[in-house]
C-alpha cells in the first residue's frame, strides 16, 4: 500500500488549506482537529459565510489559522472564491467544515495525486454520501466539496455571480470540457452531516432537491454524463477488484 504522507515529504509548493462555513460552530471542531496538526499544510483559512452561531470564534481558538468573515451570506461559490482570492499556495485543497472520520491518509492522496501531476484535479468519495438516497445514484461522488487542484487552474473558470453550491459542477466540466484528468478517491469512513440532520427533515430534502435540479440545469443531461462517465470512480474499481478475488 502507498504511503502518501510519506511520498509528500520533499514537497516544494505552498499548499493552502480552505474551508467555507456557515453555521457550523456544532461540527467543525471535529474537522479542525484533524487539520490543525496536518504536516503540509503552509496555511489554514476559515471562511465564514456571515455564521449567525459561533463559528469564527470556535475556529480562531486553532493556532495558525486564519479566519475571514463575511459580513453577510453569499453562498458557497462566493466563500470559496473569497478564500482561494486571500491564499498565497499555488495548490489549493478545499474542504467541508463539517466532515466526521476525516484522515491525514485521506488528504495526504488527495494531495499527492494532484501535485504528482497524474489527476488535474482530485475529489473525495465519502462512504456516507452513499448511505443517502442521492447516494444511490453515484452522483454524489461527484460534488463533494473536499477537492485538491492547482490554483491557476481555478482562477481560469467563470464562475456564475449568484453560483451558490455550483461551484462543484462548474468545477468538474471547466476541467472535463478542457481534457483535464479528474478522479474520486474513495473514503470509507468519510461522513458529512446531512442537511436534514441540520435542519428538518423536510427542509433538509428540499434543499437536496433544490440543489440537484440546479446541478442538472448547470450542467444539462449530457454533461451530468459526461461527468459519471468520464471522471474516474475509485469505488467502482474497488468493487471490480472485489469480484475478481472471489
Amino acid at each position: 500500500m502507498i504511503n502518501y504522507l510519506e511520498k509528500l515529504k520533499n514537497k516544494k509548493v505552498i499548499i493552502s488549506c480552505i474551508i467555507p462555513a456557515y453555521n457550523e460552530a456544532k461540527n467543525i471542531d471535529k474537522v479542525l482537529e484533524v487539520i490543525e496538526n496536518f504536516p503540509y499544510f503552509d496555511e489554514i483559512i476559515i471562511v465564514d459565510d456571515g455564521s449567525k452561531d459561533k463559528t469564527s470564534e470556535k475556529a480562531k481558538k486553532y493556532k495558525n489559522i486564519k479566519v475571514i468573515k463575511h459580513k453577510t451570506n453569499q453562498g458557497k461559490t462566493a466563500t470559496v472564491k473569497t478564500g482561494i482570492d486571500k491564499s498565497k499556495g499555488s495548490l489549493i485543497v478545499l474542504l467541508d467544515a463539517d466532515l466526521i472520520g476525516l484522515t491525514h491518509k485521506d488528504i495526504a492522496k488527495l494531495i499527492y495525486l494532484v501535485l504528482s501531476k497524474q489527476y488535474d484535479l482530485t475529489i473525495l468519495d465519502r462512504q456516507g454520501d452513499r448511505e443517502a438516497i442521492w447516494g444511490w445514484t453515484n452522483c454524489a461522488r461527484l460534488f463533494s466539496g473536499e477537492k485538491c487542484f492547482w490554483k491557476k487552474d481555478f482562477n481560469e473558470i467563470k464562475m456564475p455571480k449568484e453560483g451558490g453550491y455550483l461551484v462543484d459542477v462548474v468545477m468538474n466540466m471547466h476541467y472535463l470540457k478542457n481534457n483535464k484528468k479528474v478522479r474520486n478517491i474513495y473514503c470509507k469512513n468519510l461522513y458529512t452531516v446531512h442537511q436534514f440532520n441540520k435542519l428538518s427533515k423536510t427542509q433538509g430534502y428540499y434543499n437536496y432537491l433544490k440543489v440537484s435540479y440546479k446541478y442538472i440545469k448547470e450542467a444539462k443531461i449530457d454533461g451530468m454524463l459526461k461527468q459519471i462517465n468520464e471522471i474516474e470512480d475509485e469505488y467502482s474499481e474497488l468493487k471490480k477488484e472485489a469480484r475478481k478475488k472471489k
